[in-house]
């Protein structure tokens, strides 16, 4: 795990760690976001606008929001660390700190976006289905993507958004 992007909490000694699968691409611009979801003691990693890997914390005190003030760490940094780790090597062109839920679907739409938009509208403008196979017969299964555009991307996959798949003909397709 020497080389591969990870993300430490660490409020009160007892540090647990997210890795990333692999090791963050370099050459070219990455879109990486945290998240931490108090309901659930869940931190996630996403790269590009796909999720690379979590943790599941022990309890709320390593809620990112309980770190500061006179109890909590000197060493929240980007990039740095204090522990003699691999040091981030690249450029960081933007930070956000949202204190609010964000979606898989904004987090892959941000993505999309890029650098400096803010997205203000996750309704699809959009929604394009794929399937490998056209025609199927008797009862097989196929299983379809689903491409999205919206107001300020296009062309982002939202097949893990798609909660509800439904057939105008069920007599044909169920």
């Amino acid at each position: 795990p020497n080389s591969q992007m990870r993300v430490a909490f660490t409020p009160n000694g007892g540090e647990r760690d997210i890795f990333a699968p692999a090791v963050l691409p370099t050459g070219s611009q990455q879109y990486v976001v945290v998240t931490y979801n108090n309901a659930n003691l869940t931190g996630s990693l996403y790269l590009n606008g796909t999720l690379d890997g979590s943790v599941v914390l022990p309890d709320s005190t390593y809620s990112p929001g309980v770190y500061s003030g006179a109890g909590g760490t000197t060493e929240n940094s980007f990039g740095n660390d204090v522990y003699g780790d691999p040091q981030f090597g690249g450029t960081i062109s933007e930070v956000r700190i949202w204190n609010g839920v964000l979606s898989p679907l904004y987090i892959a739409v941000s993505s999309a976006a890029g650098p400096g938009v803010l997205v203000t509208n996750l309704t699809p403008t959009a929604v394009n289905v794929n399937v490998t196979n056209s025609v199927l017969i008797g009862e097989q299964t196929e299983q379809a993507t689903a491409t999205g555009n919206f107001t300020e991307a296009s062309g982002v996959d939202v097949t893990g958004a798609v909660t509800n798949w439904t057939s105008a003909n069920t007599n044909i397709l169920t």
